[in-house]
Protein backbone atom coordinates (compact mmCIF):
# COMPACT_ATOMS: atom_id res chain seq x y z
CA UNK A 1 0.00 0.00 0.00
CA UNK A 2 2.83 2.37 0.81
CA UNK A 3 4.35 2.06 -2.70
CA UNK A 4 0.96 2.76 -4.28
CA UNK A 5 0.43 5.81 -2.09
CA UNK A 6 3.95 7.06 -2.88
CA UNK A 7 3.39 6.59 -6.62
CA UNK A 8 0.11 8.48 -6.56
CA UNK A 9 1.47 11.27 -4.37
CA UNK A 10 4.61 11.82 -6.47
CA UNK A 11 3.37 10.96 -9.97
CA UNK A 12 -0.36 11.69 -9.70
CA UNK A 13 -0.09 14.88 -11.75
CA UNK A 14 1.26 12.96 -14.73
CA UNK A 15 -1.28 10.14 -14.34
CA UNK A 16 -4.24 12.53 -14.20
CA UNK A 17 -2.96 14.53 -17.18
CA UNK A 18 -2.72 11.35 -19.26
CA UNK A 19 -6.33 10.47 -18.49
CA UNK A 20 -7.41 14.03 -19.34
CA UNK A 21 -5.62 13.79 -22.71
CA UNK A 22 -6.52 10.24 -23.73
CA UNK A 23 -9.46 9.18 -21.58
CA UNK A 24 -9.45 5.94 -19.59
CA UNK A 25 -7.24 4.22 -22.20
CA UNK A 26 -4.47 6.70 -21.34
CA UNK A 27 -4.20 5.71 -17.69
CA UNK A 28 -0.74 4.21 -17.07
CA UNK A 29 -0.26 1.40 -14.59
CA UNK A 30 2.79 0.65 -12.46
CA UNK A 31 3.67 -3.04 -12.16
CA UNK A 32 6.28 -4.23 -9.70
CA UNK A 33 9.38 -5.67 -11.39
CA UNK A 34 11.15 -6.95 -8.28
CA UNK A 35 11.35 -6.46 -4.55
CA UNK A 36 14.28 -7.03 -2.21
CA UNK A 37 13.51 -7.03 1.51
CA UNK A 38 15.99 -7.18 4.36
CA UNK A 39 14.33 -8.15 7.64
CA UNK A 40 16.38 -6.79 10.53
CA UNK A 41 14.17 -6.99 13.63
CA UNK A 42 10.87 -8.68 14.39
CA UNK A 43 7.56 -6.89 14.78
CA UNK A 44 5.38 -8.41 17.46
CA UNK A 45 1.71 -9.15 16.68
CA UNK A 46 -0.43 -5.99 16.88
CA UNK A 47 2.63 -3.80 17.46
CA UNK A 48 2.35 -0.37 15.84
CA UNK A 49 4.83 0.40 13.11
CA UNK A 50 5.52 3.17 10.61
CA UNK A 51 6.33 2.68 6.92
CA UNK A 52 8.29 5.42 5.20
CA UNK A 53 8.70 5.19 1.41
CA UNK A 54 10.57 7.44 -0.96
CA UNK A 55 11.80 7.47 -4.52
CA UNK A 56 15.41 6.35 -4.44
CA UNK A 57 16.50 6.60 -8.08
CA UNK A 58 15.57 5.73 -11.67
CA UNK A 59 17.07 4.81 -15.03
CA UNK A 60 15.67 4.67 -18.58
CA UNK A 61 13.09 2.03 -17.65
CA UNK A 62 12.79 1.52 -13.90
CA UNK A 63 11.92 3.59 -10.84
CA UNK A 64 13.40 2.31 -7.56
CA UNK A 65 11.74 3.04 -4.23
CA UNK A 66 13.07 2.60 -0.71
CA UNK A 67 10.74 1.60 2.13
CA UNK A 68 11.84 1.51 5.77
CA UNK A 69 9.62 0.00 8.46
CA UNK A 70 10.22 1.25 12.00
CA UNK A 71 8.86 0.50 15.43
CA UNK A 72 9.72 3.57 17.46
CA UNK A 73 13.39 4.32 16.70
CA UNK A 74 14.11 0.69 15.76
CA UNK A 75 14.47 -0.12 12.05
CA UNK A 76 12.75 -3.46 11.42
CA UNK A 77 13.08 -3.83 7.65
CA UNK A 78 14.43 -2.14 4.57
CA UNK A 79 13.13 -2.87 1.08
CA UNK A 80 13.96 -1.73 -2.43
CA UNK A 81 11.27 -2.07 -5.09
CA UNK A 82 11.79 -1.83 -8.85
CA UNK A 83 8.74 -0.52 -10.72
CA UNK A 84 7.99 0.31 -14.35
CA UNK A 85 5.40 2.65 -15.85
CA UNK A 86 3.33 1.08 -18.62
CA UNK A 87 0.53 2.18 -20.88
CA UNK A 88 -0.64 -1.02 -22.49
CA UNK A 89 2.53 -2.66 -23.78
CA UNK A 90 4.39 0.65 -24.06
CA UNK A 91 6.96 1.50 -21.39
CA UNK A 92 6.91 5.12 -20.27
CA UNK A 93 10.34 6.44 -19.37
CA UNK A 94 10.57 7.63 -15.75
CA UNK A 95 12.30 10.81 -16.95
CA UNK A 96 9.16 11.76 -18.90
CA UNK A 97 6.93 11.20 -15.90
CA UNK A 98 9.19 13.03 -13.46
CA UNK A 99 9.42 16.04 -15.79
CA UNK A 100 5.66 15.84 -16.40
CA UNK A 101 5.12 16.25 -12.66
CA UNK A 102 7.18 19.45 -12.57
CA UNK A 103 10.35 18.11 -10.95
CA UNK A 104 13.70 19.56 -12.02
CA UNK A 105 15.76 16.64 -13.35
CA UNK A 106 19.01 18.60 -13.39
CA UNK A 107 18.65 19.42 -9.70
CA UNK A 108 18.03 15.74 -8.90
CA UNK A 109 20.75 14.22 -11.09
CA UNK A 110 23.56 14.01 -8.50
CA UNK A 111 21.36 12.21 -5.97
CA UNK A 112 19.86 9.98 -8.68
CA UNK A 113 23.30 8.90 -9.95
CA UNK A 114 24.71 8.27 -6.47
CA UNK A 115 21.69 6.21 -5.40
CA UNK A 116 21.64 4.29 -8.67
CA UNK A 117 25.10 2.87 -7.96
CA UNK A 118 23.79 1.48 -4.66
CA UNK A 119 20.63 0.04 -6.19
CA UNK A 120 22.28 -1.85 -9.04
CA UNK A 121 24.31 -3.87 -6.55
CA UNK A 122 21.21 -4.71 -4.50
CA UNK A 123 18.55 -5.41 -7.11
CA UNK A 124 20.24 -6.52 -10.34
CA UNK A 125 20.22 -10.32 -10.21
CA UNK A 126 21.04 -10.87 -13.89
CA UNK A 127 24.69 -11.59 -13.09
CA UNK A 128 23.49 -14.68 -11.22
CA UNK A 129 22.58 -16.21 -14.57
CA UNK A 130 26.29 -16.50 -15.39
CA UNK A 131 27.19 -18.51 -12.27
CA UNK A 132 28.96 -21.82 -12.85
CA UNK A 133 28.30 -24.59 -10.35
CA UNK A 134 30.90 -27.10 -11.57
Amino acid sequence: MCRAELSLNRFGTYLVNQVDKKGASGFPYIPLGSLVIHFLKDIKPFERYVMDSRILTWNEKWVFTLTVIRVGNRVCSISVAKMVFKNGRITIRPKEIIEGCGYDLKALEDVRARNFKLVTEIVDATELLDLKFK
